[in-house]
């Protein structure tokens, strides 16, 4: 009896992990799927073009001394 008993408690606790991991897999496509749309909505360019753009100023400091 404490055999079947033990070999119930492991038969649920494999389903309940079944289910944990299938709960993970889903939380896992809905963080890709929103990273994916987070980037597309980033604006393409290289580092040429960012560091000549008005957001991002260089400023050249010669030694006048």
């Amino acid at each position: 009896m404490l055999n079947t008993v033990e070999r119930l408690g492991k038969s649920t606790e494999f389903e309940a992990q079944q289910v944990r991991i299938q709960e993970l897999e889903t939380d896992l496509d809905r963080y890709r799927s929103t990273v994916q749309t987070q980037l597309g909505l980033l604006p393409s360019g290289n580092s040429d073009s960012a560091s000549s753009s008005p957001a991002n100023p260089t400023v050249d400091i010669d030694s006048q001394s």
